[in-house]
Order: structure tokens, then C-alpha cells, then sequence
């Protein structure tokens, strides 16, 4: 019956919220509270009603008269009182329960340092009243609401009885954490504030003050009582301002706290003190979080501020390249900056871009990365000047066949095109500029060229059809450019032949005029690779794969659709061939041989497909020479199944080819008989009858009886096996013992028996002498356990040796019988 309800969503779902103060109803003369010692209650469902509507135990709580009827004879059946004395949290989609505090609340008040002396005081006006609602509905949770502040869920309950608010933290709903409990009052006197009742919270942004602000309104004094929300950290000064976040290695910054009266600190890195940080400003330059804990004397708290995250930078390793740090007078370079985002050069360079220098120099960049962190780098550039280079020939006109040289001056080396070799006599063959390119010792360069005029020679070409072929391979060899040729290595002109081996082959060609000349081709014959097959296994079984390789070559083609160093799975057994390309387009062949053997036809048998939890079965494999079983089986030896499963067998024949095969097995659970708990039953409420569920298949009974149900007339032990309709058994008993159940009215001159419970001794004081009577002792089974005769006005029982339980004493002095019930402890 909740008087107050709220909503939140945490966390993506959304949660009712209610306090559980639960009112009775009240319309005019019409009263539906009641106390219990005063209800007219129902002798059947409550036997014990003497004892219940006791003023110690029940009697006192009130309850509702107006509801519990339930067969509309005019006594109350069932017993229903108001309020759960605690909050709730249920799930708004479904409206199941996620919490409920119970006790919660009173067990805090009852433990508080100050609260604890008004433990359920009502809210009337005057000094408090320890527990006079303990009878009633307690604190009696009244207001409730929901907040969501610097980023965590809090509830507050308003307790109109005792007065004030609690407050618990709903980050986690299944597991609400108690906050803390705030009252201004008085445990002496009346007030101030008596009677919260309803609630709000104003959020910080939206409070006059700036501050998020919790209100209740107290009816019985008719006041407000307004707090404010702060955590420590804030009241006591030492939430941290940093004048930056982020910098770069070498630099630091400030961190401040506003600093308060009272208030001690010291600051934290990483969960590490920070030795001697104890002011109001610390000036920091490492990597990391930064906290401050403090100590509150003023507001007798400590805590520590919300943590301010510092990010070091490391500067950009920067590097200075040039494409080349040595250069001569008109060359360009290009000036690169690595390890930064961006580069400014001195000495008017753009990085990136070519540029000429005049004159050597040192060059500088700084780099600046993405974090606006910089850093430099240096590279020096040499620039040296050209050298006056000279190009001169020994003779400006030549005949093929004569020689001439080429010379430079003016450097130290000196390169020369058409194949001169500087200072070197050489023979040239045409009419040519010949430029020479001189070197100094800085590596600068420059050009000078000379004219030579060469009357030509006939150009006598030697050609073949093919220059590199395979062993056994055929070629023409056939001269060009003169009018007859001779060949040597035995060749004929312009006639096939079959070389051996590789050879350079030289023709001499003649021209109308008797001049001759030479030209030469060479001819590679390369040999043939030699090529083997290879294959992973040469004996497989069906739905084995295998991989063939060929080795020697350098590609490989197969027969049989077979792609070499590839897997494949072969049906038959076959010869497989493979012809292999070397490098130089040659090929050569081998072939290998695969034996494929059938897999073995494996059948999984079981002596049983459908057991009872608990039946053992003996799986066999057949059609193969061993078996290997899944779920921990061995062939041929006997399992017991715990539930239903597919049980499979991998057979293996003399080849070692395997095949498998499943088999299920169906486990039945066993059924459950329930015939409760042990019992104890008047005499006069005989016969009791005994049920068992329907549904089994058969029942059969300690008894004989083959019923469902059967009825019994005295004490002793039943039992009821029952099976169902899968054949499997399971068996229940209970004990019933008999009790004489003698109201407290029915027995005259009662014996005091104590101590009831003990551990040992029990002393019985008759109030009266006792001549020739006889005292008993049952256990709970109605066994006779110990006798004796008693004279005298009281009598010891020695139960030491006795196991724990209940026993029953049975004292016959003529006059009368009397029955006692004791506790062995």
C-alpha cells in the first residue's frame, strides 16, 4: 500500500519507486484498523489464537477488520496488516519486483548514534516517544523521490513518523547502498520539524542558490525543512581547477583548489601521494590523474575531489633530411622534415620543395605535431663549383680498322661516350660526336665534345632462329649484310642442325668488293629438368585427401584434374603423372602411384534405447577391428547415461580406415513423490490422509493400499512408491505422530517442568506429593524410551545421553494423567 510513488529511467530501463506506508481506511465512524488481540478469528485457521492476540506477541499490531473474511461466516480467516515499513523498486515494464528494503530502515535508526533514542517514535508533538509505533507501521515511509546528481542516481525516502530523509544510491537498482540519514529532530523535546510527508528535489541548475536542494514539508509542525546537496569534496574546498590539460614535455601547469577554513589536503598522482603537495596549488608537469583528498574539521567529513586527467605530450622526434648533403654550382635539392606534422625552415626554404642553393650552408627545421608540440633538427649542404673541362682526339679522320685516341683535360676523371675509354686507343666503326664528361675531386662535372669521321666497313649481321632452346631442340643459323658467309662449328648457312651444348657461333661475311667482316651469336641449350612426383601418402582410405608435389621444375601440371601442392580426395586407385616447365620453358615428366582402400561398414549397437536415470547399457561396434566411443563409452563394457544423447562410435579396420556411426539413448528422468513434511496431529483431528500427486502410472503403499491417497489413523512411519509410464520408480515417506493436545484449561495442578529446553537434566516439580506414580518418556516416533516410578513432590529425568529432539512426558499419579512436551538441545 504505498503512499508515495516516483519513476526513473537508469541505465536504459525504466523503475517504479514506492514507499511502503500503507494507511488503513477511515471513513467517518467507519474504522478499518483493529488491534489483533481484539479480532474475532477463526478457530480452524488459527488454533493458536490464544497465544497470537497475546499483547506480547501479536496482539498490539493492528490489523484490518473489514478484510479477511474469506467465506463470509463473520470471523476473520486471514490476518492482513498495513505498510511494509520500506521502500520498493520494481521494474516498470513488467511490474516485477527488483528490491524491497524490509527492515533496512529500521535496522539504521536502530543502530544510528543519535536516531537510535527516538527508534520509532510517532510524530505527535511533544518530547518523542521511544517505540510507540513499533505496534503500528514503524517509520512509516511516506515521501519518495528520485535525482540524478554530478552523475549518479540517488533516492530519498521521507519518514513521516520519526521525521527526515533517507538517502541511497541506485546506481546498481537490484543493490540499492545507503547514503546516509539526515533529522533536525530533537530526541528531548518536541521539534522543530515533526510529520515529513511529501517531498521534492530541486537540481542545482534550476535552485536559486546554485546548489541542487531536497525539500520536505512536515505536516505535523507545519514547516519545511530544506537541505542542501554537497558532497565534501565541493563544502570543503578542494574540487581542482587546472589552467590546462594537456602540454607538452618540459612544460607544466597549475592545478588550484578554492581551499576552505578547517579543511587539510593532500594531493594524489595515480592513487600515489605526491610528497609535500599539501597547498592550494600545485604545479604539475607528469602524465596522469591529479586528486586531492581532503580533511573537513569544520564539516567533520574527508573525501576525495572529482580527478582531473593530465595529458604529458611527448615532443615529435624531428628529423632534417636533404636529398643530397654534397651538390655543385646549378643543382637542385629538396629539403624533407619527418616526425612532426608540420616544418618551417630557415634560410627561406620550403619544405618539400626543390630549391638551388649558391653557396654551402647549415639548414635548420622545427616540427610541430599534431598536439602543437615542436621540436628541431639540423643538416649541413655543401655546394661546390664546376671544373673547365677540354675534349681533343689524336686524329680527326679515320678508316674502319684504324685506332685513335680520345683524351680529356681540365679535371680528374673523365667519361666519354660510344664506348671511349679516356687516354685508351679504341678502333671506332662510325662517324661520331664524342663528348666527354670530366670529374673533379668534389664529384662536379661539366662537357666537352670532339667530331671523328669513319669511313664504314660492310655490317655483316649473324643471326639463328631461337637463342636459348631445350636439349633436342632444333635451329637455322643464317648470315645478313654481305654476299657469302662462313660459319664455324660445323654450321651450314641457312640449315638446320641440332646443337648439344651452349655455343658461341661466328660467321665471316664477304661483300661484292672482297671486303669482309664477322659477327657472332651465341646459343644457350639448356638441359632438361628432372622431374619426380611426389604424393603425401601413397596408401589412403576413402575421404582421405592427399596433396601431389612435383619437385626439379618450376611449374607443374598434372593429369587426372590434379592441381599440384593442392588437396584433394582420390576415389580409386590410380597412376597419376606430371610433366614439369623449368625456368627456361623446359619439361620433362615422372608419375606416381595411389592406393585407395573403402572405408569399413560401422554399425553402433546398444543393449537398451530407453532407460531410467540411473540403468546402465553396454554399447558394442561392429564391422570393424577396434572402436573408439564418444561421452567417455568403452565398447562393450556397461555405462550408465545421465541423459538423453546421440552416442557415436568411430570404428577402425586392419587398413586403418575408419567410418562411424550413431546410436541415441533415451534417459527418462526419474519421477518425484512429495508427501511433505514430517507431521504432528492431534488425536482428535484422526484420521489424516495422506496424498500422494496424481498422475503415476501406479502407486503402491507401506499399507498395501494402491490409491493415490489413503487415510491413517495413528502414529508410525509411511512410505508410497510410485512408478510412471516410462517404468521408473521413486518413493516418499512421512512420519505422523500423535499428540493428546490438552489445552492449557483441561489440566489441573500442572507440574513445573524445567529447564524446557535443556541439555541434559529435567527437574519436574509436582506442587504435591505423588505416591506410586509412574512417569514416561516418548521421542517424537511415540517410542517408549524410559519409565520409572516416582514418590514425592518432584522428580529429575536424566536426558544426557539422549539424542536432540522433541520427547513427550507422560506422568500417571492415579489421581490424573498429564502429557509435557520437552526439547533436548
Amino acid at each position: 500500500m504505498p503512499d508515495a510513488i516516483a519513476y526513473s529511467t537508469i541505465n536504459g530501463q525504466g523503475y517504479l519507486f514506492s514507499a511502503n506506508e500503507g494507511d488503513s481506511r477511515e471513513v467517518g465512524t467507519v474504522i478499518d484498523a483493529n488491534r489483533i488481540s481484539t479480532m474475532n478469528l477463526d478457530l480452524t485457521a488459527f488454533p493458536d489464537q490464544l497465544i497470537l492476540k497475546n499483547s506480547r506477541f501479536a496482539g498490539r499490531l493492528n490489523g484490518l477488520k473489514y478484510s479477511g473474511d474469506t467465506d463470509n461466516d463473520g470471523d476473520i480467516d486471514e490476518i492482513h496488516v498495513m505498510g511494509g515499513r520500506s521502500f520498493s523498486i520494481w521494474n516498470a515494464a513488467t511490474g516485477s519486483l527488483v528490491f524491497d528494503s524490509k527492515d533496512l530502515i529500521e535496522q539504521i535508526i536502530a543502530a544510528h548514534p543519535i536516531y537510535s533514542a527516538i527508534f520509532n517514535a510517532s510524530n505527535s508533538i511533544g518530547a518523542p516517544s521511544l517505540k510507540n509505533r513499533s505496534d503500528d507501521k514503524g517509520p512509516e515511509p511516506e515521501g519518495i523521490t528520485v535525482a540524478e546528481v554530478n552523475g549518479n542516481n540517488y533516492l530519498f525516502v521521507a519518514l513521516e513518523r520519526v521525521g527526515g530523509a533517507m538517502i541511497f544510491n541506485i546506481n546498481d537498482p537490484n543493490n540499492p547502498v545507503y547514503v546516509g540519514y539526515k533529522n533536525n529532530r530533537s530526541t528531548t523535546i518536541s521539534g522543530p520539524d515533526l510529520g515529513s510527508e511529501g517531498m521534492i528535489y530541486i537540481s542545482a541548475d534550476a535552485s536559486p542558490n546554485g546548489n541542487a536542494l531536497l525539500i520536505l514539508a512536515n505536516e505535523v509542525s507545519s514547516t519545511l525543512s530544506i537541505y542542501q546537496l554537497n558532497t565534501c569534496s565541493e563544502v570543503a574546498g578542494a574540487e581542482i581547477t587546472p589552467s590546462a590539460t594537456a602540454i607538452c614535455q618540459g612544460q607544466n601547469t597549475t592545478l588550484t583548489i578554492p581551499g576552505a577554513a578547517g579543511s587539510t589536503v593532500q594531493w594524489y598522482l595515480n592513487n600515489q601521494i605526491i610528497p609535500g603537495a599539501i597547498g592550494n596549488s600545485f604545479s604539475a608537469s607528469q602524465n596522469g590523474e591529479y586528486e586531492v583528498f581532503v580533511q573537513s574539521s569544520l564539516y567533520q567529513c574527508n573525501d576525495t575531489s572529482t580527478a582531473v586527467q593530465l595529458v604529458v605530450n611527448a615532443l615529435p622526434v624531428v628529423t632534417a633530411t636533404i636529398s643530397n648533403n654534397t651538390i655543385c654550382t646549378g643543382e637542385s635539392v629538396t629539403a624533407v622534415g619527418g616526425g612532426a606534422l608540420s616544418y618551417i625552415w630557415n634560410n627561406g626554404v620550403s619544405n618539400n620543395v626543390a630549391f638551388s642553393p649558391s653557396s654551402s650552408a647549415l639548414y635548420t627545421v622545427t616540427g610541430t605535431d599534431a598536439n602543437g608540440c615542436e621540436n628541431s633538427s639540423s643538416v649541413n649542404l655543401t655546394v661546390n663549383p664546376l671544373p673547365l673541362v677540354l675534349a681533343s682526339v689524336t686524329d680527326n679522320v679515320i678508316c674502319i680498322g684504324e685506332s685513335v685516341v680520345f683524351t680529356g683535360s681540365g679535371a680528374q676523371s673523365y667519361t666519354w661516350n660510344n664506348t671511349a675509354i679516356d687516354n685508351t686507343a679504341i678502333n671506332p666503326i662510325s662517324s661520331a660526336n664524342y663528348i666527354v664528361v670530366g670529374l673533379d675531386a668534389n664529384g662536379c662535372e661539366n662537357t666537352s665534345s670532339v667530331n671523328l669521321t669513319v669511313n664504314q666497313l660492310p655490317l655483316v649481321l649473324a643471326n639463328v632462329t631461337n637463342n636459348v632452346i631445350c636439349a633436342g631442340e632444333s635451329v637455322v643459323f643464317t648470315g645478313s649484310g654481305a654476299q657469302s658467309y662462313t660459319w664455324d662449328n660445323g654450321v651450314v648457312d641457312n640449315t638446320a642442325i641440332n646443337p648439344s651444348s651452349s655455343t658461341n657461333y661466328t660467321v665471316v661475311g664477304i661483300d661484292a668488293n672482297g671486303c669482309e667482316n664477322t659477327s657472332s651469336v651465341n646459343l644457350t641449350v639448356n638441359q632438361l629438368p628432372l622431374v619426380l612426383a611426389n604424393v603425401t601418402d601413397n596408401v589412403i582410405c576413402t575421404g582421405e585427401s592427399v596433396v601431389f608435389t612435383g619437385s626439379g621444375a618450376q611449374s607443374y601440371t598434372w593429369d587426372n584434374s590434379v592441381v599440384d601442392n593442392t588437396s584433394i580426395n582420390p576415389t580409386t586407385s590410380t597412376n597419376y603423372t606430371v610433366v614439369g616447365t623449368d625456368a627456361n620453358g623446359c619439361e620433362n615428366t615422372s608419375s606416381v602411384n595411389v592406393t585407395v582402400n573403402q572405408l569399413p561398414l560401422v554399425l553402433a549397437n546398444v543393449t537398451d534405447n530407453a532407460i531410467c536415470a540411473g540403468e546402465s547399457v553396454v554399447f558394442t561396434g561392429s564391422g570393424a577391428q577396434s572402436y573408439t566411443w564418444d561421452n567417455g563409452v568403452v565398447d562393450n563394457t556397461a555405462n550408465n547415461p545421465t541423459s538423453t544423447a546421440i552416442f557415436t562410435v568411430v570404428g577402425t579396420d586392419a587398413n586403418g580406415c575408419s567410418n562411424s556411426d550413431d546410436v541415441v539413448v533415451n534417459v527418462n528422468a526419474l519421477p518425484v513423490v512429495t508427501l511433505g513434511d514430517d507431521t504432528t496431529i492431534c488425536e482428535n483431528n484422526l484420521p489424516l490422509d495422506l496424498i500422494a500427486q496424481a498422475g503415476f502410472a501406479s502407486y503402491n503403499w507401506s499399507t498395501g493400499e494402491l490409491t493415490a491417497t489413503i487415510s491413517v489413523n495413528q502414529a508410525g512411519t509411511y512410505t508410497v512408491t510410485i512408478t510412471d509410464v516410462n517404468g521408473c520408480s521413486d518413493s516418499d515417506e512421512m512420519l505422523v505422530v500423535t499428540d493428546p493436545c490438552l489445552g492449557i484449561e483441561e489440566v489441573a495442578n500442572t507440574a513445573n517442568i524445567y529447564p524446557n529446553p535443556t541439555l541434559g537434566l529435567i527437574h519436574l516439580d509436582f506442587g504435591r506429593n505423588v505416591s506410586h506414580g509412574l512417569i514416561q518418556l516418548f521421542d517424537s516416533k511415540g517410542s517408549l524410551v524410559l519409565s520409572s516410578i516416582i514418590d514425592g513432590s518432584s522428580h529429575q529425568l536424566n536426558l544426557t545421553t539422549f539424542s536432540n529432539g522433541v520427547y513427550y512426558i507422560l506422568l500417571n499419579d492415579q489421581d490424573q494423567v498429564q502429557q509435557f512436551k520437552v526439547i533436548k538441545e
